[in-house]
């Protein structure tokens, strides 16, 4: 699981993008997003990939877009 953060107009948001196998041997990508402010999160997506390396590929595309975005990692976040 990795959680990103960017401030925008003073407050910070929270990105989280997470990568898991359903029971029906899919890969699932979970996307949550929303305020850090909040304890739950504005919106969940999930976007169902067939293999591993599909589901790893599309992770990697988000992390580059939402980096592009100004979303860093904490700094005590590895």
């Amino acid at each position: 699981m990795r959680t990103l953060y960017r401030s925008v107009k003073g407050k910070e948001r929270r990105y989280t993008i997470e990568l898991v196998s359903s029971l029906f041997g899919e890969w699932v990508v979970i996307r949550t997003f929303g305020s850090s402010s909040k304890i739950s999160p504005k919106g969940v997506i999930k976007t169902y990939y067939g293999n591993q390396e599909q589901a790893e590929e599309y992770l990697q595309i988000l992390l580059l877009q939402k980096t592009k975005k100004g979303y860093r990692p904490q700094k005590n976040e590895t």
